[in-house]
């Protein structure tokens, strides 16, 4: 194996252990009432989420119901140690979503 080989071994191996210690934390319920709070805020309308949470490879996906929308609303939260400059990532994942909205 070459020297970059066992540089991204180290790398995943170090992310896998990140994980494992992270995923608890972000399926606690104050995790899940932070989204909530955030859908509230930004929405200005009571939100609940609504299960599951769905973990993907680099986000948790919750689904929030919205008093007053009449479709739910995906709050797509990064996993930390994974995803690497997360509001760099995020804005940029915004920004193309309101490309793609017009």
């Amino acid at each position: 194996m070459d020297t970059r080989e066992d540089f991204d071994n180290l790398v995943r191996d170090k992310n896998d252990e990140e994980w494992e210690s992270v995923q608890p934390e972000l399926r606690q319920r104050s995790a899940i009432d932070l989204v909530e709070a955030l859908a509230t805020e930004k929405l200005d309308s009571p939100s609940t989420w609504i299960t599951p949470m769905n973990i993907g490879g680099y986000n948790i996906v919750y689904r929030v119901r919205v008093k007053g929308f009449s479709s739910d609303v995906v709050v797509r939260r990064p996993i930390p140690c994974y995803a690497k400059f997360i509001e760099e990532k995020t804005s940029i994942e915004s920004a193309t979503a309101s490309y793609i909205k017009k």
